[in-house]
């Protein structure tokens, strides 16, 4: 049975020997140190696997930054103690209400708090632009943010990094 790896070193060994131009990989990040902020929560298990990916990616200088007293993470970010954090939606909706000058670039939670009686199959493809949405509309319709939805993801969302 071949493995993921034999096949990787075939392929990359093909792609030498073919004449087909090899792609260099990226260059490494302007800044090589992150700051992810550390709070003690499964659900943020991800967070704290990422080290090695971090690395991979270039980074040289992971640390991980316990939150302060009643700041959240949405306010470790804006007040610039940290760099990436992982948040409910909800939270950081309200975040970008009070200023904070945080970016949301994906999702985080929206399956366990939207999505109990959907399948794995079809909640895996959930679209963070859309639980945005939901989140801000809600929020709005309850009157605890007066800016519009349309207006909290245009200002306080960046999804390029999934294109």
């Amino acid at each position: 049975m071949i493995t993921r790896r034999d096949f990787v070193r075939a392929a990359g060994a093909f792609g030498l020997t073919s004449g087909l131009p090899v792609l260099a990989a990226e260059p490494p990040p302007e800044a090589t140190r992150i700051r992810l902020v550390r709070e003690s929560s499964i659900c943020l298990a991800p967070v704290y696997i990422a080290e090695e990916l971090l690395k991979a990616e270039g980074f040289r200088d992971i640390q991980y930054v316990p939150l302060e007293g009643t700041l959240g993470t949405g306010q470790m970010l804006g007040a610039g103690k940290a760099d990436l954090g992982a948040d409910a939606v909800p939270a950081l909706v309200l975040n970008l209400e009070a200023g904070d000058p945080i970016v949301i670039f994906g999702g985080l939670h929206s399956g366990c708090y939207e999505l109990k009686e959907v399948p794995y199959t079809r909640w895996r493809e959930f679209v963070s632009e859309d639980s945005v949405r939901f989140y801000a509309l809600r929020l709005h319709e309850g009157g605890m943010i007066k800016t519009s939805p349309q207006k909290i993801i245009a200002q306080g969302t960046d999804w390029r990094i999934w294109n």
